[in-house]
């Protein structure tokens, strides 16, 4: 080292002056910091250095020389540079952002931060990661300077310091001023009014019933509600109400009856659903609604919309007499639902007004049928205590079980039942623990004297204030008309050599209960071996010793009732026949059916035998005990239609085929169920728009068991043509195959899979003419058409397909209709699915239900049933959305929870439970920049300054 100036130079080490040192030794384990220079305060050495060594004191000379020969250049360890530009960034009275340049070959940085200048003992430090170039530092005390500095590090040591940055935190705070607004009010969340720098303060518009939230004014402008606003300054914000239009409910006073509408009117805001009851008056009862009103039911709910007018129709019903215009007998079962007609007071007296189940039976009046889980069949519910119901019967005199099928969740409730005002029995109802437990009830031994026209009265007797039990219906069976059971009868082969055949059989009272009463006494056990009958006494058994060489190996057992005092009328015997050895007994197999509709099936069975002399067909209902022949066919015959059938009933049928001697066998019992009746017509048939070349139709429908609707058109006096085929769920049609100034006749049919049909009165619509109609729009998209690729191996197609769109005069969206176009005729077919239908909405507009159609297998099939829930009725942030369809096709129900939807304090949307998405996090301009899934994926999003998506 040469000296640049005297020649001399000094070593310091550790700040000792070691120049005259041969040796600087340093302990193990130990830093020590070599400074070149004239004092310990000089910056730039003042030696021109040309090549520096250490070597450890203990090397030799000669080991040095070694050293020195193997590295003839030094290799120097390199450190990161300066990190360039800290900028501190004043944020808020909590918050300061730290920038700076990027270091080169760092592996961390060191922020160290103080609060008193140019005094970094004990100051805080921070460790951001390689690469980052900035830092927000939170949790600041406002009003308070802060310095900072930065150095990069990596594993050869750390640059110098970077330049001091200076930021001093807010400690202002402003005030939010809200102009209280005319019509509403305006909350803001968290309250004020003094807020500190950059709070963000949300803010809600509510307006007084009757009017609507128009907009924000002053620091505020557009409709969202609620806003955000961030407080960096004084701020005023009011809000402007306008008022809901009005509607005026005209009601016109029926004759026989009254309409009340609740709430009262005759003025309502717009969307307002206003319930309206129609009420009889004594001996009349309710038919229909008229005008605005739609149905058979008493009670119905419109909304007011527009201004509208209702009436309703009433008949008198002053005369009794039996529902399906014949009595009912006993003994026999009664169907509960099927009592007189008379009306209120007449033939039956309900507490509470209307049909509270609204399932489609006898709808008009005040019992409450409703289908129930016993068997789907209708029943009697929402009992209360003192209503009753009234039956035309014909009654055999005697002696009587009488049995209710019931369900309920209740103690101490009864059935009375009067015959012509006398009463007869008390009948406790049983706790079955719930409305949907089904059982039998039993009232014994009533003795009923006999007569035709006879008037029987259910009372429901029980609690007050709530439903006491259902009844499906009422039987009474007559006391010993219960024919005995076979059971275990064999045939034994005592020896191969033996020349006898023995059977052994016994038989069961089917009148046995539980008291051990006994109404048969014995029995006439007669057999074809001797011809003699015999007494035996019950229970018992008996056996028969059968020659081998009896001509065609058969016996024939039978076993006749007898009652104490002598032979019981009308009671049939047991017969069977029993076959010898090595006789096969075949039967009918696999019985089925088609052409089923609401009157008539048709069956059909395999003939499994060869020698059959005849086919009978046997019938019952599920209720009945027996079976009855209905037909007797020739042999090889295997299909048989059975008419005059009742719509929607259950049938059991067995097909045997016979011998002159014995019965081959019987079939497996086939069970069918007729088809319902046609059921009511589409109601209200009206247009919803009209061009000169195109008509959309609208029209209501309240049941739901039918298999879709037709369509149909004619013009002028042409008979009406079949023009469209629609799902069961549309109610929307529009037809695009017009041509103006013509007059269309209109018709829509509801049609069951059986064929029956009900139909709609006839439209009359007049297309406008094509010069001088002016088309009219409001902004919403009316429909969109698009073209698909079809491949498949013989040809490549281009199918054109098309959506149409219906809205309310809300112009909120009511329907979607799919459709494709017929590339022979040009003609537009609707598939009847792909369809979505059953729009409603909240007085905000927010969708709280729709429904999706998807084909499968050919056939339309519901694959959503949506129903939307939002925070509150103020609110639109939606927070649940349930699919009661029970299937995964459509909208994907991936939890049920109460928030399903979560947001953070701008309104963006943060977690999405349904699509398994358990954080979104945004950038300052509220662009979602990171979506991490349930399973840790994540998908990232890179936008230019504009908000433009750059890179997913």
């Amino acid at each position: 080292m040469v000296d640049k100036s005297s020649g001399t130079c000094h070593i310091y080490v550790d700040g000792v002056n070691r120049s005259s040192s041969t040796s600087i030794y340093s302990g193990f384990n130990t830093s020590n910091n070599l400074l070149l220079g004239r004092s310990l305060d000089e910056t730039q050495a003042w030696a021109y250095m040309d090549d520096v060594h250490v070597y450890n004191c203990l090397l030799t000379t000669t080991q040095i020389n070694t050293v020195m020969n193997t590295f003839n250049s030094p290799v120097f360890a390199s450190t990161p540079s300066v990190p360039q530009n800290l900028v501190a960034e004043v944020i808020s009275s909590t918050r300061i952002d730290l920038r700076w340049g990027d270091s080169d070959t760092e592996t961390g940085y060191t922020l160290e931060r103080t609060t008193v200048s140019g005094n970094w003992t004990g100051a805080t430090t921070y460790s951001p990661s390689a690469n980052e170039v900035s830092y927000s530092n939170t949790g600041l005390t406002p009003g308070t300077t802060y310095y900072y500095r930065i150095k990069a590090n990596n594993g050869n040591g750390s640059s110098g310091y970077s330049n001091i940055a200076t930021g001093t935190a807010s400690s202002s705070s402003y005030t939010l001023s809200i102009t209280t607004p005319v019509h509403g009010t305006i909350s803001a969340n968290p309250s004020g009014p003094s807020y500190v720098s950059g709070t963000t303060v949300s803010l809600s518009a509510t307006p007084e019933p009757g009017y609507q939230f128009a907009g924000w004014t002053e620091a505020l402008t557009g409709t969202t509600n609620p806003v955000n606003l961030v407080m960096n300054g004084d701020k005023t914000v009011g809000a402007t109400f306008t008022a809901l239009p009005s509607y005026t409910l005209t009601i016109n006073t029926p004759a026989n009856g009254t309409i009340t509408a609740s709430p009262a009117g005759p003025t309502y805001v717009s969307g307002t659903t206003v319930s309206l009851t129609a009420s009889p008056s004594p001996g009349f009862q309710f038919t229909g609604w008229t005008g605005a009103a739609t149905g058979t039911q008493s009670q119905v709910n419109i909304q007011m919309n527009g201004n509208k007018t209702v009436g309703a129709t009433f008949v008198a019903t002053t005369n009794q007499s039996p529902y399906g215009s014949s009595p009912m007998t006993i003994p026999g079962k009664i169907e509960v639902e099927d009592y007189d007609i008379g009306g209120l007071d007449t033939a039956y007296y309900d507490t509470t007004p209307g049909n509270e189940a609204h399932d489609g039976y006898r709808e008009s009046e005040s019992v409450d049928v409703h289908a129930s889980g016993d068997n789907g069949s209708p029943v009697i519910g929402w009992t209360y205590d003192g209503e009753w119901m009234e039956y035309t019967v014909n009654v055999t005199a005697g002696t009587y079980n009488i049995i209710a099928r019931i369900t309920s969740p209740n103690s101490g409730t009864n059935l009375k039942l009067y015959l012509d005002g006398t009463l007869v029995g008390s009948m406790p109802i049983t706790n079955t623990g719930g409305f949907f437990n089904w059982q039998n009830d039993t009232l014994k031994n009533v003795t009923l004297m006999g007569g035709n026209n006879r008037i029987l009265r259910a009372e429901i007797s029980g609690m007050t204030g709530d439903s006491n039990f259902d009844i499906n219906w009422i039987q009474f069976e007559t006391i010993g008309n219960q024919v005995p059971k076979a059971t275990n009868v064999y045939l034994i082969d005592n020896s191969p050599s033996s020349t006898t055949w023995r059977t052994y059989y016994t038989y069961t009272d089917s009148e046995n209960d539980t008291e051990g009463a006994s109404v048969f006494t014995w029995y006439y056990v007669a057999d074809t071996i001797t011809g003699t009958p015999s007494q035996i006494s019950r229970p018992n058994n008996k056996f028969y010793t059968v020659p081998k060489g009896l001509s065609g190996n058969y016996f024939r057992v039978s076993v006749t009732p007898v009652a104490t005092s002598g032979s019981l009328t009308g009671i049939p015997s047991f017969s069977k026949w029993y076959m010898g050895i090595n006789y096969n007994l075949n039967r009918p197999a696999h019985p089925s059916y088609t052409d089923l509709s609401t009157t008539s099936v048709k069956l059909h069975w395999e003939d499994s035998t060869t020698n059959e002399n005849h086919f009978r067909v046997l019938r019952k209902l599920p209720t009945e005990t027996y079976f009855t022949q209905i037909a007797e066919l020739d042999p090889n015959i295997t299909e048989y239609t059975d008419n005059g059938l009742s719509p929607q009933t259950t049938y059991n049928y067995q097909i045997v085929a016979t011998h002159p001697l014995f019965s081959y066998g019987y079939s497996e019992i086939l069970t069918i169920t007729t088809l319902g009746a046609s059921g009511p017509s589409p109601a209200n048939l009206k247009t919803k728009t009209k061009t000169p070349t195109s008509i959309s139709l609208n029209w209501g429908y309240e049941s739901e068991d039918h298999a879709g609707f037709y369509v149909k058109r004619g013009t002028g006096e042409s008979a009406e043509g079949l023009i469209a085929t629609l799902a069961a769920s549309e109610r929307n049609y529009t037809d695009d195959n017009v041509v103006p100034n013509t007059t269309y006749n209109y018709r829509v049919e509801a049609y069951k899979s059986g064929g029956a049909t009900t139909t709609t009165a006839v439209l009359n619509v007049t297309t406008p003419d094509a010069q001088t109609f002016v088309e009219q729009y409001n902004g919403n998209i009316a429909a969109i058409e698009w073209g698909t690729v079809n491949n498949n191996a013989l040809e490549t197609s281009v199918e054109t397909r098309r959506y149409d769109f219906g809205y309310d005069a809300l112009n909120r969206l009511t329907s979607s209709a799919f459709k494709t176009k017929n590339p022979t005729t040009g003609l537009w077919i609707e598939s009847g699915g792909w369809n979505e239908t059953g729009f409603d909405y909240d007085l905000n507009g927010n969708i709280k239900a729709l429904q999706r159609v998807k084909i499968l297998s050919g056939l339309p099939k519901t694959i959503d049933l949506l129903e939307y829930g939002y925070k509150d009725e103020n609110s639109n942030q939606l927070i649940k959305v349930s699919d009661f369809t029970g299937n995964d096709y459509g909208f994907k129900d991936g939890a049920n929870e109460t928030d399903e939807y979560l947001y953070d304090n701008n309104g963006n949307l943060r977690e999405d439970k349904n699509k398994k998405i358990t954080s979104i996090k945004y950038n300052l301009l509220n662009l979602p920049e990171e979506i991490t899934f349930f399973d840790g994926s994540k998908v990232k999003y890179i936008y230019d300054a504009t908000g433009a998506k750059l890179q997913r």
